[in-house]
């Protein structure tokens, strides 16, 4: 990633951030019943990459409640260099979540450029009148330095919500307001 022009995806453990690299590197993607894949049950459905996809699967989507992005990931197609990266409150315990934010830093210094893009789940936005966007907050913070640094930087961040119900809608005031 050395002086390359980045698409950073952040989010928490789950988002989707995975599932969108795919999907903007363009995967044909599919909803299948989570009981037709190997290993999950329960009801519902998820989203994977449709196996007769012409491109194939970039970032492996995790179904299971484990973390499937260890390092971040990087790829690169013509128009972008995309950067998956591990989950934000890591399920695999503390160490992971300390080495996580060091290894996304490293990528925000080894880039030319980086646009981040911060995956949220709707249920996390809606869970606890959004008690988790604190927290997210703190973390990009972090990785910008400062919160001024965040703010200076902020035309460089776009905001994605992943998994709204059929018929919902998120307006970007319910994001600011939590």
């Amino acid at each position: 990633t050395k002086k390359k022009d980045l698409v950073l995806f952040l989010g928490d453990t789950g988002a989707g951030k995975s599932t969108a690299i795919n999907y903007l590197h363009g995967c044909k993607m599919e909803s299948i019943k989570r009981n037709k894949l190997e290993g999950l049950k329960g009801t519902g459905k998820v989203i994977r990459v449709d196996p007769k996809s012409p491109v194939k699967e970039f970032a492996k989507i995790g179904h299971s409640k484990c973390s499937m992005t260890s390092m971040p990931r990087v790829t690169e197609d013509k128009n972008f260099t995309y950067c998956d990266c591990p989950g934000f409150f890591d399920n695999r315990g503390a160490e992971i979540n300390i080495a996580n934010l060091a290894n996304i830093k490293n990528m925000f210094r080894s880039a030319r450029s980086v646009k981040s893009v911060v995956i949220i789940d709707y249920h996390s936005l809606k869970a606890q009148r959004g008690a988790s966007i604190p927290s997210l907050s703190n973390i990009l913070c972090q990785l910008f330095q400062s919160e001024e640094n965040l703010q200076k930087n902020s035309k460089a961040i776009a905001i994605g919500v992943t998994k709204i119900p059929e018929g919902e809608e998120v307006t970007l005031e319910e994001i600011e307001d939590d």
